[in-house]
Formats: structure tokens, sequence, C-alpha cells
């Protein structure tokens, strides 16, 4: 009896120990607790980040907008020049410069049979194109006979116009025929033209029709 008294002693000493409630840690007790942010809080939050790269975005294309390089502008022409196009006019010119032939002084082809560059300080506005000449005596010679040495059919390839079409040219490629300059756009127009005669006479005849697909 003592022995089984002494048994049932230490067994609800044992189930004591179980009964009485006790602290023991949990994963949140050891864990770092992060404090709960606020919903309101957690949207401005948001929304000053997103505008904090809405202003990045915004520089970087400011920055790259500003760095673009700057490309030349075409010259204006000089003070006293006729406006580009005008109505009525037919030769070929340049559209920003206004130059006629390019620049090449028309006498040269005719006085020295080559293509010569006319310079700015001799300069003549005719039929509303801009001529430069090379030197002071062939601006006066084209100002006395301007029909004796501008470039027939306007200065458009004549093989072209003998096949019912404009077709711009080249100073550079030229032929002189019966005191007569004619431009071309390749030297394989010019060898056709120059020998083929009856290439003249069908340029002569389109040309009142061809012309007027030049642009006023």
């Amino acid at each position: 009896m003592r022995g089984g008294a002494r048994h049932h002693a230490n067994a609800r000493q044992f189930s004591n120990q179980f009964d009485t409630p006790q602290e023991y840690p949990t994963r949140e007790d050891c864990a770092e607790v992060l404090p709960r942010r606020h919903p309101a809080k957690e949207s401005v939050m948001k929304a000053v980040k997103w505008q904090r790269w809405i202003s990045i975005a915004v520089g970087v294309l400011a920055l790259a907008i500003a760095v673009q390089p700057v490309l030349p502008q075409p010259a204006a022409l000089p003070h006293g020049l006729p406006e580009l196009p005008a109505i009525g006019e037919e030769m070929q010119r340049d559209s920003r410069s206004g130059l006629a032939l390019g620049g090449y002084d028309p006498v040269a082809y005719q006085a020295e049979g080559r293509a010569v560059s006319g310079r700015p300080d001799y300069e003549l506005i005719y039929d509303g194109a801009v001529w430069r000449f090379s030197t002071a005596s062939n601006r006066e010679a084209f100002r006395d006979s301007p029909g004796v040495y501008e470039p027939a059919f306007a200065g458009f390839d004549p093989l072209a116009v003998a096949d019912g079409r404009v077709v711009e040219t080249d100073p550079r490629r030229f032929a002189i025929i019966d005191s007569r300059l004619f431009l071309f756009r390749s030297e394989e127009n010019r060898r056709r033209f120059t020998q083929e005669t009856s290439l003249r006479q069908l340029a002569e005849s389109n040309w009142q029709r061809v012309s007027q697909q030049i642009a006023r």
C-alpha cells in the first residue's frame, strides 16, 4: 500500500506538470516582426515611386532631344533674287540655290570648250534663274545675247525629250552642235544623241508638248 500510494502521488505530481499551462516560444516570438503598413500609406508610397520614375523618364527624354545633332539648313537665296518656284519658268535650276546649270558658266562651254564653274562675284538673273560666270566679260557676253549661250531644251536631256520625257542633266556632260549647247544625263545619252541625227529632229518636234510636263 505504501508503495502503491507513493506511485499514485508521483503520478499526480507528473500529471500536474502537464496540466499547468506552459508558455513555449512560437515562430512569431523568434522571428523579427515587421510593423504592418497602413493601406493608405502604402498607396501614397506607390504613388511617390511612380512619380519618381516618371520624372526620371521625362528627364532622359529631354536630354535625348537636347543632344540631337542640328542638321544644316539650306542656304537662303541672296537678297533680290526671285522666289522659287515661279509660274511660267522653264529653265532647269537648283530648287534651293536657284542656280542654272548647277552654277557652271554657260559662255565657257563655247568659249573654252569645257565646263567651268562660275563665281558668285559674277551673277546675272535671267529667265527666273541665277546664272554664274567665271569672268565679267563672259557675263557681259551672255547679257548681250543669252539665246546664243543658254542650253537647248531648257537644259534638260535632249534624248529624253526625243522620248517624250523630262529628265534632269549633269552640266559636266555636254555637246556643242551647230553652235548650240546641249546637256545630258549620262555619257551614253550624249553618245547616242550626237551620233543619231534623227533624235535631234524628234526632240525639236516633241519639245513644246514635253515642256508642259515641267513643274512650275
